[in-house]
């Protein structure tokens, strides 16, 4: 029985970084790199990284690109499931400056619609056997709203994303157990007054460089951020911050202290060149 279901989008993450200061509309010279990458991908890695049982439910196409992903995913000891169909994996194309701010980003992932509530029915084997659920707003409205509905009795783990896809939990927002998004989306979704929409469950609001502010109860809290050495890549620190905590939730520890831990994914990914650093595991977050 898998430890958490992870249900979701995956892609094949491009990120160019300018040498320089970035020049609009003009070819600037720069690095390019390919990893793999999506949300519920980064944090399936993490996870996996992290020796967690994990099964991963998202649309993967049988491209190159999409089985090597797979193949990645498996040596981690993840379990793939992915509906059948003809379509391309996701591909997620950013530029970030010199000095590894993302600029400005494209994400092409239709392949999420193939992730249907007759498709998530058909594993609901699967996906009662395990007591934690985690579901990103990739996933069209219809299926996020059937998973937050049919799996009430799981402890749920949710990552808005951004503002447009984050709206399609707001009128559900009181069956995630624990949900992560940045300032922005927390004021756009719930009001200046965010926490005000959160007391049973859990608000996690990331603002950067600045203190993280969550709720336990009704008591609003904050933990300094963990400064990166060197930021390299941007590109999976809120997905690695999310990993970690879900890992120390996972495995007992209270939502204090599953924060410590994701802060230190967060500044493990952010000294990277990849999404998810490949020096998380189990040691490096006991140090």
């Amino acid at each position: 029985m898998a430890k958490i279901v992870v249900i979701g989008g995956a892609n094949i993450d491009f990120i160019g970084k300018s040498n320089d200061e970035l020049i609009s509309g003009d070819s600037n010279i720069g690095k390019v790199t390919m990893s793999f990458g999506g949300v519920s991908r980064n944090i399936v890695e993490g996870l996996g990284r992290l020796d967690t049982e994990v099964v991963f439910i998202s649309a993967i196409g049988n491209d190159t690109l999409g089985i090597k992903l797979k193949e990645e995913l498996s040596t981690l000891g993840v379990k793939v499931i992915t509906p059948i169909g003809e379509y391309k994996t996701g591909m997620y194309l950013a530029i970030h400056d010199d000095k590894g701010k993302m600029n400005l980003a494209l994400c092409d992932q239709d392949s999420v619609d193939y992730i249907t509530t007759d498709f998530i029915t058909s594993l609901d084997n699967i996906i009662s056997e395990s007591e934690y659920l985690l579901i990103d707003t990739n996933l069209n409205k219809a299926t996020i709203d059937y998973l937050l509905n049919k799996y009430q009795d799981k402890t749920i783990f949710l990552d808005v994303i951004s503002i447009n896809k984050g709206r399609k939990i707001v009128d559900n927002v009181d069956k995630i157990t624990y949900l992560k998004c940045n300032e922005i989306e927390a004021e756009t979704l719930f009001g200046k007054n965010y926490f005000d929409s959160f007391s049973k469950n859990t608000l996690i609001v990331t603002r950067g460089s600045k203190d993280i502010l969550y709720n336990v109860g009704k008591d609003i809290k904050c933990s300094k951020v963990t400064k990166a050495s060197s930021i390299v890549n941007e590109t999976g620190a809120g997905d690695s911050l999310l990993f970690g905590f879900i890992y120390g939730i996972i495995n007992g520890y209270d939502i204090d202290s599953a924060l410590e831990i994701g802060k230190k994914c967060a500044k493990l990914s952010l000294e990277s060149e990849c999404a998810v650093s490949k020096e998380i595991n189990i040691e490096a977050i006991k140090k």
